[in-house]
């Protein structure tokens, strides 16, 4: 099957790259054209699902993809994953220790990557690095020539909501010692739906924010765009860091630990917080530099709608919840 060109010869009437990137994930009443569009998208989002398996050892099967990815037709499913020749069942990975995910949380330039990088991990973790799955979706070069001022969000909605949720699953399933997540979630209802996933599973959760002035993050991403080529939206920028800073007070009310570091052109990552789950459900709170903690509070404050920064794609965000396939 060719999935990684479904993209590229769209004709004038065929369905267009957003309404694609847009389907529902239920489709009873969609036509016979947007029907075989949904199959081929759903054929790539489990071909990049293999492909991550592959890449990781992860035992694949289709009870454990139905099981990571419930929210399509499974006779579908079933059908696409018979072609890639995968087995019914797969044995999880033995674990006789602890299971482990930190799932990181702050906005672009924020220093989540870096962070990442200076962690003592176990040989085995598995890294769910968001901005390694932009080059692999087809719709990004098309996007980037096409519509520039949207290609990154758009291609980031679709890794959020489709590729790192479908293997972020996965790996939970495939019963993984140790899981790092490399991003943003700045989306409150798919970042708490992480943190319960995870713990249903066994898993120690840990939510690690990251930090930094905003206009700090800006001047990181235009150095990161003018060497990879990868944008961002000023205003969806600006957003993404009030958003994130808003949403870790409410992750690490439900996750098993949290930590917040800040950084700026000065400081290499401070600890500025962080929070402990007890066994009778109490949470242990420590405050290491009040200012930096302060300074996040208040950036929880700031208005989303900011006439300083440039237009922003609220009707984006609208079109990412799926309500319809409507341009």
């Amino acid at each position: 099957m060719k999935h990684f060109n479904i993209f590229e010869n769209l004709g004038p009437d065929a369905i267009t790259v957003y309404e694609m990137l847009n389907l529902q994930d239920r489709y009873p009443d969609l036509d016979k054209g947007e029907l075989s569009s949904y199959k081929s998208r759903l054929e790539l989002r489990i071909s990049l699902l293999k492909e991550f398996a592959e890449k990781n050892k992860i035992p694949l099967s289709i009870d454990r993809i139905s099981a990571a990815i419930p929210d399509v037709d499974q006779s579908l499913l079933e059908e696409i994953c018979r072609a890639l020749n995968m087995p019914d069942r797969s044995v999880p990975l033995e674990r006789n220790e602890g299971k482990r995910i930190i799932l990181f949380n702050g906005g672009p330039g924020t220093g989540k990557s870096r962070r990442i990088r200076e962690l003592d991990l176990p040989a085995d973790t598995i890294v769910l690095d968001r901005d390694a799955l932009f080059n692999r979706l087809p719709p990004y070069p098309r996007l980037k020539k096409e519509y520039p001022d949207h290609a990154t969000h758009a291609v980031a909605s679709e890794a959020i909501l489709y590729n790192e949720r479908d293997a972020y699953r996965c790996a939970i399933l495939s019963n993984a010692g140790s899981i790092v997540a490399d991003c943003t979630m700045s989306y409150l209802d798919l970042g708490l739906e992480m943190i319960a996933f995870a713990q249903r599973h066994g898993y120690y959760v840990t939510v690690i924010n990251m930090d930094c002035p905003i206009e700090e993050g800006m001047k990181r991403n235009e150095i990161r765009a003018a060497e990879t080529g990868k944008t961002i939206n000023r205003k969806m920028l600006y957003e993404s860091h009030v958003r994130c800073a808003l949403h870790f007070f409410e992750y690490r009310k439900k996750a098993d630990a949290s930590e917040s570091w800040y950084n700026d052109a000065h400081i290499q990552n401070r600890l500025t917080s962080s929070t402990k789950r007890q066994h009778d459900g109490t949470i242990i709170e420590t405050i290491k530099d009040k200012t930096a903690f302060e300074s996040l509070k208040q950036k929880c404050t700031l208005p989303l709608d900011n006439p300083s920064w440039s237009a922003n794609f609220e009707e984006f965000l609208e079109q990412r919840k799926h309500n319809n396939i409507d341009k």
